[in-house]
């Protein structure tokens, strides 16, 4: 009798609630309180950073508005353009050429193409910097150097070779799990190969490489090492040297509250 009723007894709204928005299976409460600890340690820095930026004067805003922020802007925004795009057509392109066609020693490729996510971006950039910079083996071999290392094009260079893996790894995983009926039915209805690439799988990986593309635009958004060590000037590098150089918190707040922004809005695209 004492069971039915403690079967039957109602249900409180707000855990009825609670159940329903994790779908019946909660989370129990050492792995909520994990979960709650770990959001609020990286959280916390993210808010007082924001509230430094609030709490700056207008006149600071104002002066960093007419001199940095519409450069870094334009210095962070082409460079992030220009890598994303340039990573994800070669990414692209590998992940095809090792998974659909017969690339000699393919299978060994496919991770030999993945090694540069095991190499951070700034030895790459220290690589070429002491290769091809102006007293670099290029120099020391021909007498001079026919082109300049460091600044846009060179810092452009430098991440697009260490960042197109993550579009590679990514659309090679989405050919390998590609239904090759779409293909094999658009050949047999007479249409070209590369009407097929374009028409059929191009779309399907769509997915794929917008994922891969979001995620190398994250990484230019983010990157120092790289940026520094090639004196290319963004919003990282502005960043640190306001904090560093000029122990101005509240600059280094505004343009990371600005930078942040940025981010969101790549996400949101």
């Amino acid at each position: 009798m004492s069971s039915h009723s403690q079967a039957s007894k109602p249900i409180h709204p707000v855990q009825r609630h609670w159940f329903r928005h994790w779908q019946g299976k909660p989370p129990g409460p050492g792995l909520l309180f994990a979960a709650a600890l770990g959001a609020a340690l990286m959280i916390i820095p993210v808010i007082y950073v924001l509230l430094l930026a609030v709490q700056a004067s207008p006149a600071q805003w104002l002066r960093l508005f007419n001199t940095r922020i519409p450069g870094l802007w334009w210095n962070t925004f082409s460079l992030t353009v220009t890598v994303t795009a340039a990573a994800t057509m070669i990414g692209s392109l590998l992940a095809f050429l090792t998974m659909r066609t017969d690339l000699p020693g393919r299978r060994l490729w496919r991770w030999l193409l993945a090694v540069p996510l095991a190499i951070p971006p700034y030895i790459g950039a220290l690589g070429y910097i002491l290769i091809a910079g102006p007293r670099g083996l290029v120099f020391q071999l021909w007498g001079r150097t026919p082109w300049d290392i460091y600044g846009f094009w060179g810092t452009a260079w430098v991440l697009t070779w260490f960042t197109y893996p993550y579009t590679y790894l990514i659309t090679a995983a989405a050919l390998r799990r590609l239904n090759q009926n779409f293909e094999e039915a658009g050949l047999s209805c007479g249409i070209p190969y590369w009407q097929v690439l374009l028409r059929i799988t191009l779309r399907l990986l769509r997915p794929a490489m917008g994922a891969g593309a979001v995620l190398t635009a994250l990484y230019v958004l983010s990157d120092f090492g790289t940026i520094a060590m090639l004196r290319y000037e963004t919003f990282t590098r502005a960043i640190y040297y306001q904090m560093t150089g000029r122990f101005d918190q509240s600059a280094a707040a505004i343009l990371s509250l600005l930078l942040m922004i940025i981010t969101i809005i790549v996400l949101t695209i």
